[in-house]
C-alpha cells in the first residue's frame, strides 16, 4: 500500500488465538500473537461492497479494519472487527477500549483440529525454539532497570539446571525466593533446552491459571529480548479434571507442548493414567514444592522416575517441617542469607 495521504498511527492490536476449547476435561489453546502495539500506515479502501480501512505495519503485514462481520480475507493478511470503522480515530478508540476482535485468520475450536495437526504444530513450535534463547542479563543503574533481561538468580538457575541435566536426570531442586522469577526460569528452561512436552504441577487452582498464562505468552522473554521474535508460542493445556483413561491422556497430552495440573488432579489419577502421562512428557516441573505433602508427591512422582524432574521452591523446608527432597542444585540467598520471603 502506497499513498501520499496515508496516516501513520500506533495500533493497539488485540491478542489472537489460533485455537481454543475444551478437550476431555482440559482447556487447551494456542496463542498466535500477544496483544501488542505496532506502527502502521493506514488509509481507506474498498473491496467489492465493503468500505473500510487497511493498514500496513512496519513488518509489512496488511490488516483490514471493518465494523461488520465478514468471512472474506479482503485480500489482506488479517481482518479485525471494530465497533466503528468510519474513521481512523474511531478505529484507534475501539482498539484502545479492547472492543476489537480478529475475524481472519479465524480462531478455531480446539476439537476442530485433528490430533495430527496439533502434533505438527507442536513440532513446529519446538523447531522455532532451537537456538533462539539468549540469557541476557538485565542492567540496573540507580535502582532502575536500564536494559531489560533476566535477573542473576534466573540465569544462575538455568545454567545450574542445564549442567545437572548434562550428567544426570535424577530429581533436582532449585531454591529461589519469592519474587526472583521462578516461572520465567521455567520458561527459559522449556525453550532453551528445548523441551518437546512438559508437565507442570502446582499446588492450587490459582497457580494453575497464573502459570498457564505465563507459558501461553512466554512471559517477558520476548519483551526482554531474551527470545527471538520468531519463536512460536506453545500449545498449553490446563487440566481441570482427572483423565479417566489412557485414551483421554493421549487426546490431551499429544496435542500440547505444556500441560499444567494441580497435584490433587495428578494424585487422584489411576496408576496407569499417571504412567501414560509420564510416557508422553520429557520433563516434570513442580512449582511451590514446599507446599506439596511429601507422601502424596512421592507416590505420584515415582511414575516419572525416568524423566527429568525439577522442583522449584522458595524455601528448603516443607510446610510440615521436613526438608524438600531432590538434590539441591541451586540455592539463591537474598541479602539476609535466607532463601525465601522477598517480594522484590
Amino acid at each position: 500500500m502506497t499513498d501520499f495521504f496515508a496516516e501513520t498511527v500506533e495500533l493497539n492490536l488485540p491478542e489472537h488465538l489460533t485455537f481454543e476449547g475444551r478437550i476431555k476435561g482440559a482447556s487447551i489453546s494456542h496463542l498466535k500473537r500477544v496483544s501488542e502495539i505496532v506502527s502502521a500506515r493506514i488509509i481507506p479502501f474498498s473491496y467489492k461492497k465493503i468500505c473500510a480501512f487497511k493498514a500496513v505495519t512496519s513488518s509489512g503485514e496488511v490488516i483490514a479494519f471493518v465494523d461488520k462481520p465478514t468471512s472474506s480475507s479482503l485480500e489482506c493478511d488479517a481482518v479485525i472487527l471494530v465497533k466503528d470503522a468510519s474513521s481512523v480515530a474511531k478505529i484507534l478508540a475501539s482498539l484502545s477500549a479492547k472492543s476489537a476482535s480478529w475475524l481472519y485468520p479465524k480462531t478455531r475450536r480446539a476439537l476442530a483440529l485433528s490430533r495430527s495437526e496439533c502434533i505438527s504444530l507442536g513440532d513446529l513450535t519446538l523447531q522455532s525454539w532451537k537456538g533462539m534463547l539468549t540469557l541476557r542479563a538485565e542492567e540496573v543503574e540507580n535502582a532502575q532497570v536500564i536494559v531489560r533481561g533476566l535477573r542473576p538468580p534466573q540465569i544462575g538457575a538455568v545454567y545450574a539446571t542445564q549442567a545437572h541435566w548434562s550428567v544426570t536426570n535424577s530429581p533436582a531442586t532449585v531454591v529461589m525466593p519469592t519474587g526472583t522469577g521462578k516461572t520465567e526460569t521455567m520458561l527459559a528452561l522449556a525453550v532453551g533446552t528445548p523441551i518437546r512436552r512438559l508437565l507442570v504441577v502446582v499446588p492450587n487452582s490459582n497457580l494453575r491459571l497464573q502459570i498457564s498464562r505465563k507459558f501461553e505468552t512466554l512471559g517477558v522473554l520476548k519483551a526482554a529480548t531474551c527470545l527471538d521474535k520468531t519463536a512460536q508460542y506453545p500449545v498449553v493445556a490446563k487440566l481441570f479434571s482427572v483423565p479417566k483413561t489412557i485414551e483421554e491422556v493421549d487426546e490431551i497430552f499429544l496435542r500440547s507442548n505444556v500441560v499444567v495440573s494441580t497435584l490433587q488432579i495428578l494424585g487422584q489419577a489411576k496408576p496407569e493414567v499417571q504412567a501414560r502421562m509420564a510416557e508422553h512428557v520429557d520433563a516434570l516441573f513442580v512449582d511451590e514444592a514446599h507446599h506439596i505433602p511429601a507422601r502424596t508427591w512421592s507416590t505420584a512422582r515415582a511414575q516419572f522416575k525416568r524423566k527429568r524432574i525439577l522442583q522449584f521452591t522458595a524455601t528448603p523446608f516443607r510446610n510440615d517441617g521436613r526438608r524438600v527432597d531432590g538434590r539441591f542444585i541451586y540455592v539463591y540467598l537474598n541479602r539476609t542469607g535466607f532463601a525465601g520471603g522477598s517480594n522484590s
